[in-house]
């Protein structure tokens, strides 16, 4: 057998130290999520606006977007992770909360997506466009461009979310 060359042991290394870290993040999202905590990165930049068997609703603190964050109650990272029926679970969230997003504050465009590069506890952004908003048409993740809510705005964003999306009528197969 040929002694390893010093790239390979430094490339074995490199494997061995990411494997690791991925190792350690998803054994203790496992311990520590077994009970379902929100990521603190989240709790401190959104309002939650309900919670269902699935998921929480969040609403980001930002008023020039409607910009809302659905985080399934798992400890999954990625949204493979998720079982089948828990990923039917969300997605009809998903689908429920878009369609009220389309239909009632006449957005133009909806924006999905599961990113989580700063915080990797799985969440979904769902965030309703305008061609007439502060970002348009970029992306509003890294937005500069922030306008936090009133204490009146957020009641009447809250009032009229719990008003006119129900979420209860919500089965999985």
């Amino acid at each position: 057998m040929q002694p390893m060359s010093t790239v390979s042991q430094w490339s074995l290394l490199a494997c061995a130290i990411f494997v690791t870290k991925i190792s350690r993040r998803r054994l203790y999202a496992s311990f520590f999520m077994s009970e379902f905590n929100l990521d603190p990165t989240l709790s401190q930049d959104c309002f939650l606006l309900k919670e269902t068997k699935h998921s929480l609703v969040l609403l980001m603190n930002n008023s020039l977007y409607h910009w809302f964050i659905i985080v399934p109650k798992a400890s999954a990272i990625e949204w493979f992770e998720l079982d089948d029926e828990m990923q039917s679970a969300v997605m009809a969230e998903i689908n429920k909360l878009s369609r009220w997003m389309k239909s009632d504050l006449a957005v133009d465009k909806i924006n999905i997506a599961s990113i989580g590069n700063i915080v990797s506890q799985l969440h979904v952004h769902v965030v309703g466009r305008s061609c007439t908003d502060a970002s348009w048409p970029a992306v509003v993740w890294g937005a500069k461009e922030k306008l936090s809510y009133t204490d009146e705005e957020l009641k009447r964003v809250k009032a009229r979310f719990e008003s006119e999306i129900d979420f209860t009528g919500l089965s999985v197969r």
